[in-house]
């Protein structure tokens, strides 16, 4: 979560990307409790000033968007993970078959794009920011998986980002790690972003450098930049 300058807010219904919950509700024709309910179970990310709590503006519009789509309870990291390997044609090791075969259902029948906001939990994310000199060096970090727009190209997506802001998915060990040997610490302008997996989850991405293309299309959608938004769009509704 982060934290913004109390003194800033007052009783001002949005700034600095963030709404107050009764926006947030306003705009998605909902309660203020719904609000509340969606950011207790991470569909809404939010910052907090003082005693209140503000939600991210882009998540709201998003799920604006989605409408009807983006109703239902977000899926587990597990879950999320399974759907994105699935639809990757990937073999997802350790998958019950009666699990296996309700989620093939939701890939066959559903687009990525319209569940995106139920998928939003497949990691933590953890803005950061890190001294310039160090990028390359964590970009490099054995057991590090690049997504993002600068990972955009790798993953087969038509997005040239090299300058963006780095993204990686990791296990808590390496994000600790890194955190530590790195002096890395949260910030509202990040030049790094870590998306900090479950354990079987960074297993499912084995040596890979680069994570599949579903779940970079899937950061991408997540993106203020409109280029990186419509190519997750075409992404994930053609896969």
């Amino acid at each position: 979560m982060d934290f913004l300058n109390y003194s800033q807010i007052g009783m001002v219904e949005e700034i600095d990307g963030y709404v107050s919950p009764q926006e947030a509700a306003r705009r998605l024709s909902v309660t203020v409790r719904r609000i509340h309910r969606l950011v207790a179970d991470g569909s809404l990310r939010c910052a907090r000033a003082g005693n209140r709590v503000l939600v991210r503006r882009d998540d709201v519009e998003a799920r604006a968007q989605e409408g009807a789509a983006a109703r239902g309870r977000p899926f587990s990291p597990r879950r999320a993970w399974a759907i994105i390997l699935l639809a990757s044609n990937r073999d997802v090791p350790g998958l019950d078959p009666v699990t296996r075969a309700k989620l093939r259902k939701v890939v066959a029948q559903r687009d990525l794009w319209s569940l995106r906001s139920r998928l939003r939990r497949r990691a933590e994310r953890r803005e950061l920011h890190a001294h310039s000199s160090d990028l390359l060096r964590i970009a490099n970090t054995p057991s590090v998986v690049a997504t993002g727009p600068a990972a955009a190209g790798d993953a087969g997506l038509p997005l040239m980002a090299p300058e963006a802001t780095l993204e990686l998915y990791v296990d808590e060990r390496t994000a600790a790690d890194l955190e530590d040997r790195y002096l890395l610490r949260p910030s509202r302008n990040p030049n790094l972003v870590l998306r900090v997996l479950p354990p079987e989850a960074r297993a499912w991405l084995g040596d890979e450098r680069v994570a599949p293309r579903v779940a970079v299309a899937l950061d991408l959608a997540e993106d203020l930049d409109p280029r990186a938004q419509q190519v997750a769009r075409d992404a994930l509704l053609r896969r």
